[in-house]
């Protein structure tokens, strides 16, 4: 609990938030993810993973809360719970290896 607790306390510092060989299968860390997208519009969140093409086509395999974050972050106003829209936010998904997708991004 206090991992999570630290998380949630450096995700709300950051504004630009790179994902590298995250499953998106970890309901704890997905809550946060939400949480951070959702507390502002000028955030941005890009994601590097091999798979990414393969995930961003019908049926590709995707892990369900990376098939939500995509279409959230991309402003088709996705629903989470019942309750809010997600807020959307710039994103970057990037179909590389972690070397060559940090070094596009970061140089």
């Amino acid at each position: 609990l206090a991992m999570l607790v630290e998380f949630d306390r450096l995700l709300a510092s950051t504004e630009w938030l790179t994902i590298v060989g995250y499953s998106f299968r970890d309901d704890h860390i997905n809550a946060a993810l939400t949480r951070w997208m959702n507390g502002s519009s000028a955030r941005r969140l890009s994601v590097i993973d091999p798979d990414i093409e393969k995930w961003m086509q019908d049926g590709g395999g995707a892990p369900s809360y990376f098939a939500r974050l995509q279409r959230g972050a991309s402003g088709e106003g996705y629903e989470f719970g019942s309750r809010a829209m997600w807020t959307p936010i710039q994103t970057d998904f990037l179909p590389l290896g972690a070397a060559q997708g940090l070094e596009q991004l970061h140089g």
